[in-house]
């Protein structure tokens, strides 16, 4: 009588690990670029609360973004006023410093409006500035790509991307 032994061949372990690992190989890139662009969907967020506080800004004051205005975070928060008066700085309504410092996502937004390209009125420049990680690098390119169709131009660099925008 024969005893019949169970178990796998050490072929069929080898095809069955060459299988997996091409899946894998496939499958990690793709989940990757999933995760970059989930986390780009929140600066996004912050993209479209700076352009509603723009408007509203815009709308308030009567005075457009095309004209140079220094906008900075400090303090009291995020705050402008035009760039050749002497005069007090105003609050942002609607923005605040968190809004430009992410740091759990390695980015910073830089907001800029009446400087290269962006001397129309209802044009701002949006920096996006990554810190040394890839992973903010990689952040900063995804979400590079998913805003470009909507600015009229848009530059990229080693670790920044800036956005030019209209409010119209």
């Amino acid at each position: 009588m024969r005893i019949r032994q169970h178990g796998f061949t050490l072929l069929e372990l080898m095809m069955v690990t060459a299988i997996i690992g091409i899946l894998a190989a496939i499958a990690v890139p793709s989940y990757q670029g999933y995760i970059y662009r989930a986390k780009a969907a929140e600066i996004v967020l912050v993209l479209d609360k700076i352009r509603t506080a723009l408007s509203s800004l815009e709308a308030d004051t009567g005075m457009n973004m095309g004209t140079q205005l220094l906008v900075y975070s400090d303090s009291v928060g995020v705050t402008y006023r035009p760039f050749n008066m002497s005069s007090s700085s105003k609050a942002i309504p609607g923005i605040n410093a968190n809004d430009l410092d992410l740091k759990h996502l390695g980015v910073n937004v830089a907001l800029q409006s009446g400087y290269a390209n962006t001397n129309k009125s209802g044009q701002y420049k949006v920096s996006l500035n990554a810190d040394s990680t890839p992973q903010a690098r990689q952040l900063v390119l995804a979400t590079h790509d998913i805003m470009q169709a909507h600015t009229y131009k848009n530059q990229i660099g080693t670790g920044y991307a800036s956005l030019y925008f209209s409010l119209r």
